[in-house]
């Protein structure tokens, strides 16, 4: 059984997926943190389900769904503060009319002009990693390595507006820019973990692996790397049992990554 567990996790396309998976998981980690530290949770489910009004977009245009979706999550992104501000709502309010309101209409735009492409997004609200192209995989290797790249220069400033945007104001950092570059990373990551665990698992793989990180931690930057460990341990762990059982990769990703958070917490209680 080990044997052929083995041949198949060395077929090609297996090990592409493999690798995609665990690009997410080291973008996701170290971005979790950010999530955690902005108190941002909802905003990735949000996110998540504009991306689908992308999805929807592409299969209805007959294109590859990932640009479409980023472009969409990085539009929403740039118009959710202005809306904010100009309507006087939180930002709670904001984000559910962006996210019901978007999952409605994607839905809606795909059962009107495409009515057989409903099937397609049945992968994207459970996650499908087999589902992507070489091509957009290439794609997605690049956003991701372009983001982490990102997150590691921009480390320190980015934590800064974060945790005290006035005060990353004050020390004349442009925090407006900075929050911009900040959204396009979440967008591309939010895209990714779409295809990996699913529009309704999204969130999981934002903030489990980091929240387990914050327990051991004792600086931005060690929870940072502690995250990015879990989370690989999450997704590909989670990818390894989903292949050799035969069951659904996102579910099973976000439910090892709950196990690991479990684990986490139990020795963290147990070691204080």
């Amino acid at each position: 059984m080990f044997a052929d567990f083995a041949a198949v996790l060395g077929e090609p396309f297996v090990r592409d997926a493999f690798a995609l998976v665990l690009v997410c998981g080291l973008l996701a980690g170290p971005l979790g943190c950010f999530v955690i530290w902005r108190r941002m949770a909802y905003l990735g489910d949000a996110l998540a389900h504009v991306a689908l009004l992308g999805v929807s977009l592409g299969i209805v245009a007959g294109v590859s769904p990932l640009f479409p979706a980023v472009a969409v999550t990085l539009g929403a992104s740039a118009l959710m503060s202005p809306l904010e501000r100009a309507s006087g709502l939180s930002r709670d309010a904001v984000l559910g009319i962006f996210a019901h309101g978007a999952l409605a209409l994607a839905v809606l735009l795909v059962v009107i002009a495409a009515p057989y492409g409903v099937a397609g997004l049945h992968g994207f609200f459970f996650g499908d990693v087999f589902a992507s192209s070489p091509g957009e995989r290439r794609a997605v290797f690049a956003a991701a390595f372009g983001a982490l790249l990102v997150l590691g220069v921009l480390r320190r400033p980015l934590l800064r507006v974060v945790l005290s945007r006035d005060l990353a104001r004050a020390e004349g950092l442009p925090a407006a820019l900075l929050e911009a570059v900040l959204a396009v990373v979440m967008a591309v990551a939010v895209v990714m973990a779409m295809w990996v665990v699913g529009l309704l698992l999204t969130a999981t793989l934002l903030v489990l692996p980091a929240a387990s990180a914050r327990m051991w931690s004792r600086s931005p930057e060690g929870m940072a790397l502690l995250a990015g460990l879990f989370a690989l341990a999450a997704t590909g762990g989670g990818f390894c049992l989903a292949l050799f059982f035969d069951l659904p990769g996102g579910p099973t990703i976000a439910l090892f990554s709950l196990c690991l958070f479990i684990t986490s917490l139990s020795a963290n209680r147990f070691w204080h």
